[in-house]
């Protein structure tokens, strides 16, 4: 094992006990890494599902709010994409923002081993979602780490963000390259290697999506949308953002 991921395993380790009956209700964690859960002893039920999307208008999180505390989900009539059984000595990892709920099915006492691993670093999990991670408050301590990946500040119209990404990719070549998250934001076709167009088409989309979230509103409970249809653009502009 990687020695990062052994401390990181040790130092988030937490074991949950429980009877039969017993769980949590759903809500979402505030870890910027990855979570594994392994089921030591006995079986416990899984509702899991991404973070919910954020449309357009829907407003954003202050910085300091937590939106799916526990149980808040079911308000919304969250329904999990995933429902499963993991059973004594099976695991489930799942990765930042996910809605999660547990339900302990075996007789007596189950008990689970909960941590985070801090490689591989879900980069590429966060460009993908960039949009809807950005805008809920439970992952606050993640936006700034976030926001850092492509080295500038986002400009404003898209033509600036055209140049200033020509300027990056000629400095970042010269100076040899690009590091481990950075390379994995901009490698798109995931060949391991970021060209010229991989990252200025990212770094354009990056900067529209970071005006596009800080024109949203601060709202206390941004507006959800709790489906599983495929978004469709609502216009060009959208379509050109991450």
């Amino acid at each position: 094992m990687d020695k990062a991921n052994a401390e990181s395993l040790f130092d988030n380790a937490e074991f949950w006990l429980g009877a039969k009956g017993t769980g949590a209700r759903a809500h979402m964690d505030s870890h910027c890494i990855s979570t594994l859960s392994v089921v030591l002893h006995g079986e416990r039920r899984w509702r899991i599902g991404p973070v919910p999307r954020m449309p357009k208008g829907a407003g954003r999180s202050g910085d300091d709010e937590v939106v799916f505390d526990d149980g808040v989900a079911y308000k919304l009539n969250w329904k999990p994409m995933f429902e499963f059984t993991v059973k004594e000595g099976e695991a489930v990892l799942f990765p930042p923002g996910w809605i999660h709920e547990t339900l302990n099915i075996a007789e007596g006492c189950t008990v689970a081993l909960t941590t985070q691993f801090t490689i591989p670093h879900p980069v590429r999990y966060y460009r993908s979602f960039y949009n809807r991670l950005r805008r809920v408050g439970d992952l606050n301590s993640c936006w700034r780490e976030m926001a850092s990946w492509p080295g500038a500040k986002p400009p404003k119209k898209s033509e600036e963000a055209k140049q200033l990404a020509e300027q990056l990719f000629e400095e970042r070549s010269r100076q040899g390259g690009f590091q481990s998250r950075q390379l994995d934001f901009f490698d798109d076709d995931e060949d391991g290697n970021v060209t010229r167009d991989e990252f200025v088409t990212t770094f354009v989309q990056w900067a529209a999506t970071e005006h596009a979230v800080r024109k949203e509103k601060r709202k206390r409970m941004p507006h959800c949308d709790m489906t599983w249809e495929a978004p469709v653009p609502e216009s060009a502009k959208d379509a050109q953002e991450l």
